[in-house]
């Protein structure tokens, strides 16, 4: 009995360090991404209003490299329970090594409180592509946003607000799934990646949803209350956003795992190593071939 006893008690114990652990590096991740993403936080907060559409753009595009670096931060610390993290941790262990298109891991497998440092690091590592990123698809952001304000204006453009707005949504749901795809394949082409994050922000379109609800709750927070939702709100926000954009980028991730007939390759992404290459149902034809992610 007094066996049993112990071991529940030291059940109980580790699971409650796992959790304590996971809000903590929550936490450490959210207050590293606050700073990473300052000048949208900084223009959100001042201006509270779409009218200044032209600052929060560009801010959004200063920040894209806080936002991805977010992303390498989700994708490889161990603490937070992901699937493919915990594949790529036992792969290494085993001696596996992935090929050098896939990006390695940002954070060491084997650190599960590192945040401050990997984020940093992932940062300078992700600022290039991402700001190339934040970029383009700013620009197309600032374009569509333009034309809905002379929309507005005029009696008979008031129907096209409804379809430019939902055009902008696809448009910084786009850029999420980019920066997912950026944070995963070091030697991606730009405009591979642009293409694929157009395509993709449109499977699995209910993720839209999430995440855009998940974007609007957190900066309707910043607005009513900032220091509370900036401190305490920022991780976990930004990593549903994460896991809605990774879930949607998880196709490509699967057809390329695929195309390059790896097993360990195939079994990492899909955690399957017993499907063939080319089983992606014909995913692979429909996104980039693999020469715009491996050069």
């Amino acid at each position: 009995m007094a066996a049993t006893s112990n071991g529940k008690n030291h059940n109980l114990g580790e699971a409650f360090g796992l959790i304590a652990g996971s809000v903590y590096v929550l936490l450490m991740a959210g207050w590293c991404m606050f700073v990473g993403i300052i000048p949208l936080i900084a223009i959100w907060v001042v201006v509270q209003n779409l009218d200044y559409y032209p600052a929060l753009t560009l801010a959004l595009v200063l920040s894209s490299p806080g936002i991805a670096a977010g992303f390498a931060l989700f994708r490889d610390q161990p603490t937070l329970f992901g699937r493919a993290s915990k594949r790529r941790a036992r792969m290494l262990d085993e001696g596996y090594r992935p090929p050098d298109w896939i990006a390695g891991p940002y954070v060491a497998p084997d650190d599960t409180a590192a945040c401050i440092r990997p984020y940093f690091r992932a940062f300078i590592r992700l600022l290039p592509r991402a700001i190339v990123q934040g970029a383009i698809y700013g620009f197309f952001i600032f374009t569509f946003s333009y034309s809905m304000q002379i929309m507005v204006k005029l009696g008979f453009g008031a129907v096209m607000v409804p379809i430019l707005s939902i055009c902008i949504i696809f448009l910084i749901q786009s850029l999420l799934v980019s920066l997912v795809l950026v944070v995963e394949y070091p030697n991606a082409k730009w405009y591979a990646v642009v293409k694929n994050g157009v395509l993709l922000s449109a499977r699995r379109i209910y993720m839209v949803v999430i995440s855009g609800l998940a974007v609007f709750g957190y900066f309707w927070g910043m607005a009513s209350s900032p220091i509370i939702t900036g401190l305490l709100f920022t991780g976990i926000i930004w990593y549903i956003v994460w896991a809605s954009a990774r879930w949607q980028a998880d196709v490509l991730f699967e057809a390329l795992a695929r195309e390059s007939g790896d097993k360990k390759l195939i079994e990492l992404y899909t955690g399957d190593s017993e499907k063939p290459a080319g089983g992606g149902g014909g995913m692979s034809g429909l996104f980039s071939s693999m020469s715009d992610y491996r050069q």
